[in-house]
């Protein structure tokens, strides 16, 4: 469970009301919060160090300070003292990263080499490409994707029966009313198009779905990241399919011999082209989904959800302003520091996860 302490510290200075990342607040005195963390720290010492495999952990041994990642009631897996952030199953991460570096491997092997000129050039090119992929696939799959910071106490039942038995509010944005709703896990008001999930066990802002391929939850974040892996991972796999399908026809018109003949003589130039062109139809339907919804400001779950065939979308700006607000406006920073010291000290307490206001339509959302 997530420490107590860090959300109400992060709540005292509000006055009943709904906070920035929609909790609802209560008075409550330094004493209480210093008795909490002492509770926590006490709690978790023992606790699950989630990095990798423990050879990242730098709180020393007997000590009583601890970082924030390391006590993250999260499902995520951390990296380098929590600077990375992966989802709980990295199987999908794995299988995608060696997927392309074995294409990358067969195309410059055995298809770069079957070249009459410039098989040199074709081979850089392609393992530049992979490179990119694979670049844009450990950022998208390994940065924190907008993760909303939790409450441990569930704040509703602080303030009366009355309020307690409402699980959602509504807000007005541009003329149209919004639904705010209360997740059970959280214990909080969900900012404007975030959703709790399930995998990974965290409410996200601006929630878009939770990826198996990248093993991580697209986000508000990540986003731009995961897009840029979509479309450089086309890229590579157009350019490979293209490649072997031109050496499984200079073959065939080489020796005269049939597709079944071929295939025991060039096995890796079929294998390559079936993947790439699996491939290229996946990636390419994939691409163009994300590049409309870009265009309408949409996330694939509103969009799944038909959460705007009724009414129409508040966050739609035109394409031109959509477009410009997904991949070039400048990245609000993190809403967890999964980096700081737990410590039973009240102003750094303060500071631990609510760092920074998120920024765009949820704060404009609840102001």
């Amino acid at each position: 469970m997530a420490p107590q302490h860090v959300q109400n510290a992060a709540t005292d200075h509000e006055s009943n009301g709904v906070n920035k990342f929609g909790v609802i607040s209560s008075s409550i005195s330094n004493s209480d919060v210093i008795s909490s963390v002492l509770s926590t720290l006490s709690r978790y010492s023992k606790f699950r160090i989630r990095s990798c495999f423990g050879l990242f952990s730098d709180s020393p041994s007997g000590s009583s300070r601890v970082r924030v990642y390391q006590v993250w009631p999260g499902k995520n897996v951390f990296f380098f003292r929590g600077r990375m952030v992966c989802g709980p199953d990295p199987r999908g991460f794995i299988l995608t990263s060696i997927s392309i570096v074995l294409s990358d491997w067969i195309f410059c092997s055995y298809i770069t080499v079957a070249l009459p000129q410039h098989s040199d050039l074709t081979a850089i090119v392609s393992m530049i490409l992979a490179l990119i992929v694979i670049v844009t696939l450990v950022l998208a799959g390994t940065k924190d994707p907008g993760i909303i910071p939790r409450n441990e106490k569930p704040e509703l039942e602080e303030v009366g029966t009355s309020v307690s038995r409402s699980r959602s509010r509504r807000i007005s944005i541009n003329g149209v009313q919004i639904k705010l709703k209360y997740c059970r896990i959280c214990n909080i008001f969900r900012l404007p198009r975030s959703c709790h999930c399930t995998v990974c066990d965290n409410c996200v802002e601006k929630f878009d779905h939770h990826c198996p391929w990248i093993g991580q939850c697209v986000g508000l974040r990540n986003y731009r990241y995961y897009l840029m892996f979509v479309v450089s991972a086309l890229v590579f796999f157009t350019y490979a399919s293209a490649f072997s399908l031109w050496r499984i026809r200079r073959e065939v018109a080489r020796s005269g011999s049939g597709m079944i003949e071929l295939l025991g003589c060039a096995p890796e130039a079929f294998a390559l082209a079936l993947f790439s062109f699996v491939a290229v139809c996946f990636l390419a339907g994939l691409s163009v989904f994300h590049v409309y919804l870009i265009t309408i400001n949409q996330t694939a779950r509103e969009n799944f959800k038909g959460g705007y065939a009724k009414s129409p979308n508040p966050y739609d700006k035109g394409m031109l302003r959509n477009i410009k607000e997904a991949l070039f406006m400048r990245l609000p920073p993190s809403n967890v520091d999964f980096r700081a010291f737990v410590e039973p000290n009240w102003g750094s307490i303060a500071k631990i996860l609510m760092n920074s206001s998120p920024k765009g339509v949820g704060e404009e959302a609840i102001a």
